[in-house]
């Protein structure tokens, strides 16, 4: 047994320096999980279950998406943050309240467009 460590001390001395590995301490990445919860469980919206799915949602398929764009891990903390100023300024019932409404609004817009008369060209005298 003796000789068998003196070789592998060998073997990484030989090998040259070696890296220094910086772990983050487990709390800090139980912490940013734990962030990222709060952060899609306000987006989608804390008061119902479809905010819970559409948090769900935010929570599994944002970080898929970044991932296969190339993005990033960073920019998924920046996009959530962004989210959260956002949900909290304009809809703090969450995306599962605001999105219907904003798209009913809309609705209304369009089908006020559809039915407005057209100009007439000639002008009335």
């Amino acid at each position: 047994m003796p000789q068998d460590f003196t070789d592998r001390r060998e073997q990484a001395e030989s090998a040259g320096p070696r890296p220094v590995r910086r772990l983050l301490p487990a709390l800090s990445v139980i912490g940013l999980g734990l962030v990222a919860v709060v952060a899609v469980v306000l987006m989608g919206g804390a008061y119902s279950l479809t905010g819970a799915i559409v948090a769900a949602l935010l929570l599994q398929l944002l970080p898929a998406l970044l991932n296969n764009w190339g993005v990033p891990a960073d920019w998924l903390t920046i996009l959530f943050g962004l989210g959260v100023l956002q949900v909290l300024t304009t809809a703090p019932r969450g995306l599962a309240d605001q999105v219907p409404r904003d798209l009913a609004k809309l609705g209304g817009l369009l089908r006020g467009l559809v039915r407005r008369p057209a100009p007439s060209e000639g002008g009335s005298q």
